[in-house]
């Protein structure tokens, strides 16, 4: 995307002309998925997996691991 295209993007955001509706979905194992023909693959479900988090032993952040189907929710990729 152009700066020039950024910036009549942020342009049109702050006049209001631009209206932004956030349909975030939150993601959790029992999301429904898309069922796909076998001959096409699996869309794997929505898994988190705790790697660590701040505590007692440490480190001083929270990390995960998580995986689902690229179009789980209302999408994992993004438009732009």
């Amino acid at each position: 995307m152009s700066n020039s295209t950024l910036g009549r993007l942020a342009r049109e955001l702050s006049s209001g002309r631009i209206r932004v509706i956030d349909l975030t979905q939150t993601l959790a194992p029992e999301f429904p998925q898309i069922a796909l023909a076998p001959e096409l693959g699996q869309c794997w479900p929505f898994r988190l997996e705790e790697v660590s988090r701040y505590d007692e032993r440490g480190p001083a952040w929270y990390w995960n691991n998580f995986s689902c189907g690229e179009h789980s929710g209302t999408h994992f990729d993004a438009p732009i």
